[in-house]
């Protein structure tokens, strides 16, 4: 699913958002994990590049093929825990995707 939130950053008013994929267990009672990684990137200067690749593309790479491993797993055996893979959307503008997603699981 889509998560969208609110984004104030110095003048920028707008709205970002979380992808999230809920793999459910089989005993609700055990709680969940959440696995994620912030997807946005910027520059660290006004003539640099964004490091995306490293920050933080390859954490995203690590969610989507926890992912897919996960998915050959469930077909095997369900767990108990249900999980959540989570892509974090305005990180590197202060923090807002995790926040946003963990206000919306209480």
């Amino acid at each position: 699913c889509i998560q969208t939130f609110p984004v104030e950053y110095g003048s920028y008013r707008g709205t970002n958002a979380n992808v999230i994929a809920f793999m459910p267990g089989t005993d609700p009672s055990t709680g969940s994990v959440t696995i994620g990684a912030h997807y946005d990137s910027r520059p660290y200067g006004a003539t640099s590049t964004a490091p995306g690749a490293d920050d933080n593309g390859s954490g995203t790479a690590v969610v989507l093929a926890t992912v897919k491993a996960y998915a050959q797993v469930l077909a095997r055996a369900p767990p108990k825990r249900s999980v959540y893979f989570v892509g974090f959307g305005a990180e590197e503008v202060g923090l807002f995707g995790s926040p946003s997603f963990v206000e919306a699981l209480t």
